[in-house]
């Protein structure tokens, strides 16, 4: 077994948005999601939950889509639906809203490290995905549809599947640039 290092699959990483026609596995999801639920909450109150659409479902996610993008143009909203039609699973990630600020704080980053975590095992098992993420007029149209409680948050909706090729990385900024050493 070949193993890669956590700074190799950190570095190689890649947003995907074009995936291959390789079907992709329940059980293989269910592997990644299996290692990726070990993301750190110092509450340990894990406030997150999933919702896969996956296969015929997957059609849900399209005409949720088709009622919810009524401002786009019909082109861009039929070239929209195209895309969402090559996409193999659509995975949503839920959590608790509280109404405390700092706990509601300390879950989102908690959901976030989860998320990232999803991501970085998939890419291990070279499933390429796209997180995103909507604003809260749009969020509270894709709630209805998905059956979301509105004492949840949607935090974004991972895009998934197996892919062809990674884009090539993109310049970030080095560390100079980042760190102020006090």
């Amino acid at each position: 077994m070949i193993t890669t290092s956590i700074m190799q699959i950190i570095q190689e990483r890649r947003t995907i948005r074009q995936f291959s026609n390789q079907p992709l596995e329940i059980d293989t999801i269910r592997d990644i999601i299996d290692v990726a639920r070990w993301a750190p909450h110092h509450a340990k109150t894990e406030p997150w939950r999933l919702i896969l659409f996956h296969g015929e479902q997957r059609q849900q996610i399209i005409h949720m889509a088709e009622k919810t993008y009524t401002h786009l143009s019909e082109t861009a909203l039929s070239a929209f639906i195209s895309y969402l039609k090559t996409v193999p699973a659509f995975l949503v990630v839920v959590m608790e809203q509280r109404e405390n600020r700092k706990h509601w704080e300390d879950d989102l980053c908690a959901t976030s490290t989860l998320i990232q975590n999803i991501q970085l095992v998939g890419w291990e098992k070279q499933v390429g995905m796209v997180l995103r993420t909507y604003g809260e007029q749009m969020t509270s149209r894709i709630k209805e549809y998905l059956g979301v409680h509105q004492d949840e948050k949607i935090v974004g909706i991972l895009q998934m599947g197996y892919f062809d090729d990674a884009p090539i990385a993109t310049q970030r900024k080095s560390v100079d640039e980042l760190l102020t050493i006090m």
